[in-house]
């Protein structure tokens, strides 16, 4: 027999995934949130990868074009010290562009809004399964945001962002923010 989840459109999240966001959350979340927020998940992952081939394509064909100039350059075959100093070190710029290119940082390619768009749907899909935005520190040094949002959210974010989730003094900023909408 099929459960609720097993009708999930879970296509960028894995099952385990989502037990443990449902795990952190204050409710059992209903189900057309739940759908609306796991939308919002692979929403988030796909303008990732998205951002990143275009990020690719634009840098291969930066670097085709630069290749086609240093190739110009040769055939030219100007004698001076100059040119040949500009040859090298544009193919030096180029083959490091080419080695880099699948390897920029989400960060470093306008990932900042979808992130954002990500939180705002992930903390209303906090209130909607009955949790309460609220923010606290640590009483002790150091006074590091804490509480049950902080907590569901860097959980959530382990989970959707791997090794690119914002830092805690991040989220609670962007809660600040957020409440003050």
């Amino acid at each position: 027999m099929l459960t609720d989840d097993d009708k999930l459109p879970l296509s960028n999240m894995l099952p385990e995934e989502w037990q443990n966001i449902k795990a952190v959350l204050p409710s059992e979340p209903d189900r057309w949130e739940s759908i609306a927020f796991i939308n919002a998940v692979n929403r988030y992952r796909e303008n990732i990868a998205s951002a990143r081939t275009t990020y690719t394509r634009l840098v291969t064909g930066a670097s085709v074009d630069v290749r086609a100039a240093v190739q110009k350059l040769y055939l030219a075959g100007s004698a001076d010290p100059g040119v040949a100093l500009i040859r090298e070190k544009l193919s030096e710029y180029t083959d490091a562009l080419e080695r880099d290119a699948d390897n920029v940082p989400r960060r470093a390619i306008g990932a900042r809004l979808h992130r954002d768009e990500f939180l705002a749907e992930a903390l209303r899909f906090w209130c909607a399964s009955g949790g309460n935005v609220r923010r606290s520190r640590r009483p002790l040094p150091p006074r590091i945001p804490s509480g049950p949002a902080i907590r569901y959210l860097e959980c959530v974010c382990k989970i959707v962002m791997g090794d690119e989730a914002p830092a805690t003094e991040t989220l609670a900023a962007f809660i600040r923010k957020w409440k003050s909408r």
